[in-house]
């Protein structure tokens, strides 16, 4: 006789959820600002978009990276 693993999480939810079933990994992030223009070039890593000025008029690039 088989026995069958039954996922927890999928009972009561309607018909097509989205439920992911894999391994949870423990992945950091890594942003990285890149602020330019026609002078000047800025790379930054930064831990949070908190840390953007807006204000500047450079032109802005995030880079977001995940490592597992």
């Amino acid at each position: 006789m088989i026995k069958r693993k039954h996922n927890r999480n999928k009972i009561g939810k309607p018909p097509g959820s989205v439920i992911y079933t894999g391994k949870k990994h423990d992945a950091s992030l890594k942003m990285q600002l890149v602020e330019y223009n026609e002078n000047d070039f800025k790379i930054k890593d930064i831990k949070g978009i908190e840390e953007i000025n807006l204000r500047s008029t450079n032109i802005k690039w995030l880079n977001i990276s995940r490592f597992l």
